[in-house]
């Protein structure tokens, strides 16, 4: 069974999910998705990391296939995006939003129709994960 009684208290805020549960969002809400895109490598590199595998994330040493799995997953997933009539999306590129803040933050905050104080955003970009 899957639990989604919070999501009524999630409306109007912002919620990080990852990509692959993106498909399980109830269709009753209109949802506003940034997508963050990033180098393959570089994502894998972070989730051995978090699975407490350094050595084999300096190395970029990873799984034989999983980058496939990652990739046929995120086309599921944008598979099911594209059939969404209560779907916005922006499509952001991490190694833009290292590079560029100013400019991605702008967008991020158009297409939320949102204020926002770009400088304090900026604050939050970690250059070194």
């Amino acid at each position: 069974m899957v639990d989604r009684s919070w999501l009524p208290q999630a409306e109007g805020k912002v919620v990080k999910i990852i990509a692959q549960l993106l498909p399980f969002l109830p269709s009753n809400y209109n949802y506003k998705i940034i997508f963050m895109r990033r180098n393959m490598v570089e994502v894998l590199r972070s989730q051995q990391i978090m699975l407490g595998k350094e050595k084999e994330a300096e190395a970029k040493v990873f799984p034989v296939g999983l980058n496939d799995a990652f990739e046929k997953q995120l086309k599921k997933v944008q598979d099911w995006i594209d059939s969404q009539p209560n779907v916005d999306i922006l499509d952001v590129n991490y190694a833009d939003v290292v590079a560029n803040p100013d400019e991605e933050f702008d967008a991020i905050l158009g297409f939320l129709d949102f204020k926002g104080e770009i400088e304090e955003m900026k604050k939050v970009v970690n250059k070194s994960v």
